[in-house]
């Protein structure tokens, strides 16, 4: 991203709460936000290795979506809850969008800015990435191993947090009518209770002028507003993480194969020469 790492200033707490879905162009609407000099927080520019945020997603998940499948009993999230995932950002996107009213409640002076896209555009883009790559991978059986041989509970995050909202038990029941009832209860939902003073309603291809003026900020000079295809940055980060996420489950169980293979061939060969 353009200008996220030159601040000079310290970034946060949240002073705008982007109130979009995935795949309703949070990267390009990210990289807007950098380039106006705030500092927003988007999945696909996570550390791999940082496993500890997705401890605190399951956490928010938890507290906020109790009758989501695997949910554990957890008191409401605090301000002081949140501040330890988007504490130190101006403006939360992608992930943060499935918690708009926690957030906007949290964070009473944060603006909300809100992107909805088209839904038939909408349902086919998250059809095929998330429901064709993230929730496919490693499997409902490999999962849970991946998962336990590396801290990394990423797909299991999503995978609560989207059966959650859209109020399912698996994936396969996310159907186009299913995904329609959640997607337009969930921009009526925003619209609601949302302040009139606090939000604008931002339409992607709009340019900077709209987004500028309700931020206070001065439009970018010589700069086109950002668009970033998202489709294929987020196809290349699940590639990258579940690549990552085989081989360091392979690292940890390749010593334990090792042995039992060597085990193996020792008795085998001894049963031979007998």
């Amino acid at each position: 991203m353009a200008s996220i790492d030159t601040a000079t200033r310290r970034p946060g707490p949240p002073s705008v709460i982007h109130a979009g879905l995935w795949r309703t162009g949070t990267a390009s609407m990210c990289e807007a936000y950098s380039l106006l000099g705030l500092r927003p927080w988007h999945g696909l520019y996570l550390d791999r290795e940082d496993t500890e945020i997705f401890h605190r997603f399951e956490k928010a998940i938890d507290a906020t979506l109790p009758n989501a499948p695997g949910a554990r009993l957890r008191p409401p999230f605090t301000r002081a809850d949140w501040d330890t995932i988007f504490g130190d950002y101006d403006v939360p996107t992608d992930w943060a969008g499935w918690f708009v009213e926690e957030l906007a409640h949290a964070y009473p002076d944060a603006k909300v800015v809100i992107v909805q896209r088209d839904f038939d555009a909408w349902y086919r883009s998250l059809d095929e990435t998330l429901l064709q790559h993230v929730f496919r991978f490693p499997g409902p059986q490999l999962g849970p191993i991946v998962s336990a041989l590396t801290g990394n509970r990423a797909r299991q995050c999503v995978e609560k947090l989207v059966l959650g909202r859209f109020g399912v038990r698996h994936y396969r029941e996310i159907n186009k009518d299913v995904a329609r009832k959640f997607y337009f209860s969930y921009y009526d939902r925003i619209r609601q209770v949302i302040a009139e003073e606090r939000k604008l309603e931002y339409k992607l291809g709009s340019g900077w002028e709209p987004l500028c003026e309700f931020l206070g900020k001065e439009v970018p000079v010589g700069r086109d507003f950002p668009r970033i295809n998202e489709a294929e940055g987020f196809e290349a980060k699940v590639k990258k993480v579940s690549s990552d996420l085989s081989w360091s489950a392979w690292e940890k169980v390749q010593p334990w194969v090792v042995a039992g293979a060597v085990i193996a061939v020792t008795t085998m060969a001894a049963r031979f020469w007998r």
